[in-house]
């Protein structure tokens, strides 16, 4: 387990087994079993689109207004752009970034970042006249006085920014093997709002289905994916924890980023294990696999015309593009939410 590679900087495998209380490794669910006679998944393979090398691509979603596909590499600070015709762009922001949202708003590339130190907005460009122009600080990021930083989340089916955080230190240092990282929801009035009970420390895997009732969820060190009920109204927070997905122990890595499609299935980067799946989050089985050339994918998201692509970010050091199949079996995404902000808000004051 401790040979397992690392996830956005996690020893996945053994190190949950000091850092997590025993119920939240075992949990009191289990995945449903399968038989040995269960249909075999269906089988594909994603081809490199573009090649950016980044160090840690990530947070990828895709614009049906714009129709462009934005990204980021985290570590870089960038933020990428590509509308799938002319080559693609970059933004240098700055500051690590954790995930982007696209921002409600009738000009193009409205972004909203998830920024280290705060939340950011920034409008993207490939007007070389605007890159002067850089991004504004929205609100300030929760835990400031925490060593974390945000990382994974998505515009929820409302139009707020649920995002999560990120031990810096979980394997070494000041935090090591500490739930300190916590989930929260960023309202239309910029109001940060605590949605779990307890702390963890990877946050991946949020997305949500067209119904915008339920969340999915997983602290990648502990290789298990989880449904809870979402709260649709402000204020609300999660509730009634369930175990959809536990990660074979044949497979090296952890679950990375997550979307859903148009049929309420869970399409999961497992990164460190070179593949994206798809599983039913009624049964968790796993019934489309696929495979890419690189070991360590870390998320994903539909796009296109017809919303029938999967694109897939990737990491170093054999990866840092991004790749692409056409879906089968008429299979489509759901479009990206934009996060709303109200009108009269004033983003220095929060």
């Amino acid at each position: 387990l401790m040979a397992m590679p690392d996830v956005d900087g996690a020893l996945v495998g053994g190190a949950s087994l000091t850092a997590d209380s025993f119920t939240r490794i075992t949990d009191g669910g289990a995945t449903p079993t399968l038989s040995r006679s269960c249909t075999r998944p269906k089988e594909l393979t994603a081809r490199e689109c573009v090649t950016t090398k980044n160090v840690l691509g990530e947070s990828p979603v895709w614009s049906t207004k714009d129709n462009c596909l934005y990204w980021i590499s985290a570590p870089e600070e960038e933020v990428w752009a590509w509308n799938l015709r002319d080559a693609p762009y970059r933004r240098l922001v700055g500051t690590m970034l954790g995930c982007i949202a696209l921002k409600e708003s009738d000009e193009i590339g409205d972004l909203v970042l998830a920024g280290e130190r705060a939340f950011l907005s920034m409008k993207m460009s490939a007007n070389t006249k605007d890159f002067a122009t850089g991004a504004e600080i929205l609100c300030q990021r929760p835990e400031q006085t925490e060593a974390t930083r945000p990382n994974d989340g998505r515009v929820d089916r409302q139009g707020r920014f649920v995002f999560g955080m990120y031990n810096n230190y979980h394997r070494a240092g000041s935090s090591a093997g500490e739930n300190n990282a916590g989930l929260y929801r960023l309202n239309s009035k910029l109001e940060v709002e605590s949605l779990l009970d307890y702390k963890y420390r990877v946050s991946n895997c949020i997305c949500f289905p067209k119904e915008g009732d339920l969340m999915y969820f997983c602290d990648t060190p502990t290789r298990k994916l989880y449904s809870f009920n979402y709260p649709k109204e402000d204020g609300g927070k999660l509730t009634n924890r369930r175990l959809v997905w536990t990660m074979p122990s044949n497979l090296p890595g952890g679950p990375d980023g997550a979307q859903v499609d148009a049929a309420g299935f869970i399409w999961m980067a497992l990164s460190g294990a070179g593949r994206v799946i798809r599983v039913d989050p009624s049964t968790g089985k796993v019934d489309v696999v696929v495979h890419l050339p690189v070991k360590c994918p870390t998320s994903c998201t539909f796009g296109g015309e017809d919303l029938d692509t999967l694109f897939i970010t990737t990491r170093g050091p054999d990866g840092g593009g991004v790749f692409r199949v056409k879906l089968p079996f008429g299979i489509k995404g759901l479009p990206e939410p934009c996060f709303k902000v109200l009108d009269n808000i004033d983003s220095n004051e929060n």
